[in-house]
C-alpha cells in the first residue's frame, strides 16, 4: 500500500528518508509490520505490497533502498521476485523474510541473490536490526551495484 504522506516519484530520484518496501500475502503480517516500523522508526518510510506483481508495480514508479519479501506467496515466491528486483534494481537491497527461512543461508544456493534471510517469527528488535544492517549494504556499496 503507498503511503498518502509520501508521493510518488520518478525511479531514479534520490530520497531523504530511507524506504522500504515488505512484501507478503498475509495481510495481517504486513499490518503488523507497517505499523510496528513506523511506530518505532518513525523516521523510515515503510510501504507494503500484497504480493510479487504489486511489489514489482510500485518499484516501477517509487524508488526503494530495501525490499523484504516473504518465500511463499502465490504467483511469485520471493526467490524470483528478489531475482527480478535484482535484475532491474541491482542497487536494491534483497531480504526474504520466511518462516521457512530456517533453511536457507545467504551463501547457499542462492548466494549473491540475498544480502539477509530473517526468519518470520523473529520479534520486532530483529526484524529492526535487521532493517539497519541492510542500510549498511548501502553505505559500503556508496551506489555501486550489488
Amino acid at each position: 500500500m503507498a503511503d498518502s504522506r509520501d508521493p510518488p516519484d520518478s525511479v531514479g530520484r534520490r530520497h531523504q528518508a530511507p524506504r522500504f518496501l515488505i512484501v507478503d500475502d498475509d495481510d495481517m503480517v504486513l499490518r503488523q509490520r507497517r505499523r510496528t516500523l513506523r511506530s518505532r522508526c518513525p523516521h523510515w518510510q515503510v510501504f507494503t505490497a500484497e504480493s510479487a506483481k504489486a511489489a514489482l508495480e510500485q518499484m516501477a514508479t517509487r524508488e526503494y533502498d530495501v525490499v523484504c519479501s516473504d518465500l511463499s506467496m502465490p504467483d511469485m515466491d520471493g526467490i524470483e521476485l528478489l531475482s527480478i528486483v535484482r535484475k532491474e534494481h541491482p542497487k536494491v537491497v534483497r531480504m526474504l523474510c520466511s518462516g521457512l527461512a530456517t533453511g536457507i543461508d545467504e551463501g547457499g544456493p542462492v548466494g549473491g541473490l540475498l544480502h539477509a534471510v530473517l526468519d518470520k517469527t523473529a520479534g520486532t528488535e530483529q526484524l529492526i536490526a535487521a532493517l539497519e544492517r541492510a542500510l549498511g549494504y548501502i553505505d559500503v556499496a556508496d551506489g555501486d551495484e550489488f
